[in-house]
């Protein structure tokens, strides 16, 4: 029996890449993008380390690795729809009481970061959460970098150095988290008020609690009533800066 990593779950998007196999296939053997060959690697190179795995896709929901799924074409036209975000809320939930991961690694496409992004803000904290950031092999990346260190010594000194990218209101912002943090300090002392002017969601700063909207407009360049606090979250995830749900605090 292969030993599971501690507690270690990981969620990956689907890719559009598929293996062509006409049978059923596990849905980890059945994507074919970077981030599927990099588990697949490091479960031949190292089957006792290998954490929980789940994927996500606009058919299936959130379902594990190693679930069965035939041959299929079909893309994100359905991921906004409130039934399936459910569907994979609860899903999501049913995971987590199945596996209590202690950390977390997600990298999810931009289409599928809705359907995750709440109630991973309600469920899992910041301290056991990664969110890739990025193009699709700088995301393959630093889940390589994950699989490699498996303790909290993997947040900020490897991924928090690894740049992402967002584009709001046609700016686009290449930043990594520790330089996205190390603006917001700055900013910080310049404004405190309105960067403390929060009611849902906030970005944690050491003992700082910051508005996911006051930062963006720091780091776009962009007034806030310009754009919305979904927004802000969306593009601060791509930078690998998650938002905390307060009402969890």
């Amino acid at each position: 029996m292969v030993t599971t990593m501690s507690r270690s779950l990981i969620i990956l998007g689907c890719s559009q890449r598929k293996k062509q196999t006409s049978r059923l296939i596990p849905a980890i053997d059945r994507y074919d993008g970077p981030a599927f060959r990099v588990l697949r690697r490091h479960a031949r190179d190292a089957p006792e380390a290998s954490p929980h795995t789940y994927v996500l896709s606009a058919r299936f929901g959130l379902i594990p690795g190693h679930f069965l799924i035939p041959r299929y074409d079909r893309g994100a036209a359905h991921v906004g729809c409130a039934r399936l975000r459910a569907q994979v809320e609860k899903q999501f939930r049913l995971a987590l009481h199945e596996i209590l991961p202690e950390r977390l690694f997600v990298s999810v496409g931009r289409r599928y970061w809705s359907l995750l992004d709440e109630v991973l803000a309600r469920e899992v904290s910041s301290a056991r959460l990664v969110v890739a950031s990025g193009g699709i092999g700088g995301r393959a990346s630093q889940l390589v970098h994950w699989l490699r260190l498996p303790g909290d010594e993997n947040r900020d000194t490897t991924l928090g150095r690894v740049p992402g990218e967002a584009i709001l209101l046609g700016t686009t912002v290449r930043l990594s988290r520790a330089e996205v943090l190390e603006e917001a300090r700055k900013a910080l002392l310049d404004a405190p008020a309105a960067a403390r002017r929060f009611e849902t969601w906030y970005v944690a700063m050491g003992h700082e609690s910051v508005a996911p909207k006051w930062l963006v407009s720091v780091l776009f360049n962009k007034p806030v009533a310009r754009f919305r606090t979904a927004d802000a979250r969306r593009v601060l995830s791509l930078l690998g800066v998650p938002c905390i749900y307060a009402s969890r605090h």
